[in-house]
């Protein structure tokens, strides 16, 4: 019901990830056209107004920490390597890259970015902006990172790797730190200042500003005269494409939501994986309040289990379902998981948790199961995703997307895998 009317595009399905040959460049510069941008004129506004429904702490740049900076940050932040809309690799900070025979060392060569004192960005720079944020340390597929020279790095993996696709994790967005700075230095498009961002080059709108729309319905941000918004919400959707001025467009599917259960699921769905399929399909279209489909392979979680924890031998869960406290969409498929298990002297009861709370009842397995949304697209981050038990039932349930709502002839822009847009040059 909530899927009426949605306009197809050449990007809602990601194909697989061709590498190229070992001990050859796997990219000498980015390819002649991108199918990820969306048709549209030449950007025409001198400042582009973005509404965003979360704050952007500059604390946390380059690594996101909600929707808001993963958008906002996505214009200022590059990665090594980046993923666009149809799954292929494309060059970000290196402009070519290539492995030895064994496929877990890998070289790239950067590009020739200027930082705004001037001086070029070097390897050493992507090492230390790593380090600042300890990510080394939670990744275990990532045994070294060393500078070759300054404009050649090197990855080795600790197994071998058919393409870097790793490295285009948002948590490995790259700032340089300036001392009394409030934000990193940038080594993308734009650069921050405040609460918005003006433009280092290209011929992209001069500046962006961020709007928060917390606590305000998107449509009035939208009628206020903003250019861009990316929302999940179908009333919103369907007031957007109501306007002639605006185009809505459906992203990439970026998030599956699994139910994760310490010991066994509180309800069977189904005996065979054709009867699975048709309940998650059953849940796309009756319990989720957004664009939804059933969760279809190939599923990222799977790729996660060095992020896992154990659970301790002597747990006993307790009757709760819980699910992140902020998330609508988790809290729905909870519901309808309390709603369909067999009752039973002590039946279910669906919480929300905060992150924290959640964090630390998920590590001691202390409850009786988890709605948990998960990264359709993600390039193995123990940062960016929950840690996942070992030794647990997991039943994935849906996959998810969002919509982008632009003012036409505002921007040009393009769409990163991952469902992110990112103003174009």
């Amino acid at each position: 019901m909530h899927r009426s009317g949605v306009k197809s595009a050449p990007f809602l399905t990601l194909a697989i990830l061709a590498c190229a040959p070992a001990g050859s460049p796997a990219v000498s510069g980015a390819p002649e056209a991108d199918d990820c941008a969306l048709p549209a004129a030449a950007g025409n506004v001198d400042t582009l107004l973005i509404a965003v429904a979360d704050s952007i702490r500059p604390r946390r740049a380059p690594v996101p920490g909600n929707e808001a900076e993963r958008l906002a940050f996505r214009q200022a932040y590059e990665t090594l390597v980046r993923i666009d809309c149809n799954g292929r690799l494309r060059p970000g900070l290196a402009s070519g890259w290539r492995s030895d025979s064994s496929r877990t060392v890998w070289t790239f060569q950067l590009r020739d970015i200027r930082l705004d004192d001037g001086t070029s960005l070097t390897a050493r720079n992507v090492i230390e902006s790593w380090a600042r944020h300890g990510l080394a340390d939670r990744r275990p597929w990532l045994r070294e990172v060393t500078s070759a020279s300054d404009r050649m790095l090197v990855v080795t993996f600790t197994t071998p790797e058919p393409a870097p696709v790793a490295l285009a994790d948002p948590a490995l967005a790259v700032g340089v730190p300036r001392s009394g700075a409030v934000w990193p230095e940038p080594t993308g498009l734009f650069r921050f200042e405040g609460n918005g961002a003006v433009r280092r080059g290209g011929d992209a709108p001069r500046a962006l500003r961020f709007q928060s729309g917390s606590g305000r319905d998107l449509r009035d941000v939208i009628a206020g005269g903003a250019h861009l918004a990316i929302t999940s919400d179908p009333g919103v959707i369907t007031y957007a494409r109501g306007l002639s001025q605006f185009d809505v467009v459906p992203l990439p599917w970026s998030r599956t939501y699994l139910l994760v259960s310490p010991t066994a699921p509180p309800l069977d769905t189904g005996p065979d994986s054709a009867s699975r399929r048709r309940f998650r399909m059953a849940l796309a279209r009756d319990a989720v309040p957004v664009d939804a489909r059933a969760a279809e392979p190939p599923f990222a979680w799977e790729t996660a289990f060095a992020c896992r924890t154990d659970f301790p031998g002597t747990a006993r869960p307790s009757r709760r379902v819980v699910y992140p406290e902020s998330d609508a969409t988790a809290r729905a498929l909870a519901e309808r998981m309390v709603a369909l298990a067999p009752s039973g002297p002590a039946g279910l009861v669906v919480t929300g948790l905060p992150a924290e709370a959640l964090e630390k009842s998920l590590a001691d397995g202390a409850d009786a199961a988890y709605i948990l949304p998960f990264p359709l697209l993600d390039p193995a981050s123990c940062r960016t995703v929950p840690s996942l038990p070992a030794g647990t039932t997991i039943e994935p349930l849906v996959d998810t997307r969002q919509h982008l709502v632009l003012r036409r002839g505002a921007a040009r822009m393009t769409v990163d895998g991952d469902g992110i847009p990112r103003v174009a040059p």
